[in-house]
C-alpha cells in the first residue's frame, strides 16, 4: 500500500504543481462565472433594446389596437409605429422598406381585413430568419383578437377568462415501488445525466490522454527499466490512474464549488426557477448512484488507457492508439443523448448491462424508468467485473509493453510477452 500511496502522490503532484493545470483551472472557473452571470451581462449593456415594427395601414381595427396595447406598458418590449397611408399598398409596403433597411425600424406587419371582418392571419416581415419578435407579435395579437371577438359575442369578462383558461396536464412518472416522480425531479435526472456525460467524457479525453501519456513518456526516457523491478505493474498502473483521477476530481470540486457559489447568489436563483428546476427535488439516492456509476464508468475506460498507452514507446503514438477509445466514448455519448426521451427502450435495457455503456445508460434508467434491483446490481457486478478482468490483462500488457523499446509492438510480440509475464 505504501508503494501504491508513493505512485498515487507522484503522479498526482508532478501534474497538479504544472502551470497548465493552474492556468486551465483558473481559466474554467472563470468561464463558469461568466457563463451563470451570462442573463445578467445581457440584461445589464441591455442588447436588445425595444423593437420598432412598423405596420402599414388598414381598415381593420388591429393595428390600432395593437398600438394602444404596446403604449399602455410601461416598459414595453416593442413600439408600434402606424404608417401614414400612401396611397396605395405597394407604396406603403416601399415605404416600410425604405425604413427597414435604413435602420429606422426593425420589421413591418401586414393585417389585412377590414372594419366588419377580425383578421386572423398577418405577415410579418424582418432582416432576421426566425425572430423572436414574431412569436412576441403573434401572442399579442391573438389576444386582441380574442378580447374583439368576445365583445362581438357580447362575452362578460368572466367568461372571456374562463374561455382562455389554460388545460394543464400534470406529467407523474409512475414506478412500481413508490408514487413517482414529478416533473421537477424528472427534469433534475436530465440534468444529472448530462452533468454525468460532461464529467465523464472530459475525465476520458483528458485524464484517459493523460495517463496514456504518463506511460509512454517514462518508457521513452528508459526509467521504466528501474520501476519495473520496483514497484509491481498492477501497483504502478493503478497508481498512475487512481492519481490521474484525483487530478480531474480535485478540479471538479472546484469547479462545483465555483457553481454552487455563484448559484446561490439572489439574483441567480430565480435560472433555476425559470427551468422548472429544484435542487431540492434530487434525492439523496440519485446522488449516490451518479457517484457510484461515474467511479465505474471512470476506472473502466482508464485501465483501457493505460494498456493502450503501455505498447507504444513514444508519446507523439499515443493519439493514434487510443483513438480506438474515443471512438467507442463518442459511440456511447451520442446512445446516451438519443436515449433520453427513451429510456425504456430495448437497446437501451440491453445496454445497459454492456461495460461502458452503463454507467451512463443504467443511471438514465435509474432516473427516467423503473429498473428493477437486481438488474442494477447485476449491472454493477458486470463491470466492477470487467475493471478487475480488464485491469488484470492492462498490467501484463503493461509489464510485456513497458519494456519494449524502438518502434511499437504488433500485437503478436505483445500477446507472446503477455504469455511469458
Amino acid at each position: 500500500m505504501s508503494k501504491l500511496g508513493s505512485v498515487i502522490r507522484f503522479t498526482f503532484w508532478s501534474q497538479a504543481r504544472t502551470r497548465g493545470f493552474i492556468i486551465g483551472t483558473v481559466f474554467f472557473c472563470l468561464l463558469i462565472t461568466i457563463g451563470i452571470h451570462l442573463p445578467l451581462i445581457i440584461q445589464a449593456f441591455n442588447f436588445g433594446g425595444t423593437d420598432k415594427i412598423a405596420v402599414l395601414p388598414s381598415s381593420s381595427q388591429l393595428p390600432a389596437a395593437l398600438h394602444a396595447f404596446y403604449t399602455e406598458q410601461e416598459e414595453a418590449e416593442i413600439e408600434i409605429i402606424l404608417l401614414d397611408d400612401q396611397g396605395s399598398f405597394e407604396a406603403n409596403e416601399a415605404l416600410a422598406k425604405e425604413m427597414l433597411f435604413s435602420g429606422e425600424i426593425d420589421g413591418y406587419l401586414i393585417i389585412p381585413g377590414d372594419e366588419q371582418t377580425i383578421a386572423a392571419e398577418a405577415q410579418f416581415k424582418s432582416k432576421d430568419a426566425g425572430s423572436s419578435v414574431q412569436n412576441k407579435l403573434q401572442t399579442a395579437l391573438q389576444f386582441l383578437r380574442t378580447s374583439m371577438v368576445a365583445a362581438q359575442f357580447q362575452l362578460s369578462g368572466e367568461e372571456l377568462a374562463e374561455l382562455n383558461r389554460t388545460f394543464i396536464v400534470e406529467s407523474i412518472h409512475i414506478m412500481e415501488n413508490d408514487a413517482g416522480k414529478s416533473e421537477q425531479e424528472i427534469a433534475m435526472t436530465i440534468v444529472f445525466v448530462f452533468v454525468m456525460l460532461s464529467m465523464l467524457f472530459g475525465s476520458i479525453f483528458g485524464g484517459g490522454a493523460m495517463v496514456a501519456t504518463e506511460v509512454s513518456s517514462e518508457k521513452s526516457s528508459r526509467v521504466m527499466e528501474i520501476l519495473i523491478t520496483s514497484v509491481k505493474p498492477m501497483v504502478q498502473m493503478f497508481g498512475k490512474v487512481i492519481g490521474v483521477f484525483l487530478i480531474g476530481f480535485v478540479q471538479i470540486l472546484i469547479y462545483a464549488a465555483v457553481a454552487i457559489i455563484n448559484l446561490m447568489l439572489p439574483y441567480n436563483r430565480e435560472a433555476f426557477a425559470n427551468f422548472n428546476l429544484d435542487l431540492s427535488a434530487l434525492s439523496i439516492s440519485m446522488l449516490l448512484y451518479f457517484i457510484l456509476f461515474y467511479l465505474i464508468g471512470y476506472f473502466a475506460y482508464a485501465v483501457l488507457f493505460a494498456a493502450a498507452g503501455s505498447i507504444v514507446s513514444r508519446t507523439e503514438d499515443v493519439n493514434q492508439v487510443i483513438s480506438p477509445i474515443m471512438v467507442l466514448s463518442l459511440l456511447t455519448f451520442y446512445v446516451a443523448i438519443f436515449s433520453v426521451s427513451n429510456a425504456g427502450a430495448l437497446y437501451v435495457e440491453i445496454l445497459s448491462f454492456v461495460p461502458l455503456f452503463t454507467p451512463v445508460l443504467m443511471f438514465l434508467r435509474i432516473g427516467l424508468s423503473d429498473p428493477a434491483i437486481w438488474e442494477i446490481v447485476l449491472a454493477v457486478a458486470v463491470n466492477i467485473g470487467f475493471i478487475v478482468v480488464t485491469g488484470w490483462l492492462a498490467a501484463k500488457i503493461y509489464r510485456a509493453g513497458v519494456l519494449m523499446y524502438g518502434k511499437r509492438p504488433a500485437l503478436k510480440e505483445v500477446w507472446k510477452a503477455m504469455r511469458y509475464y
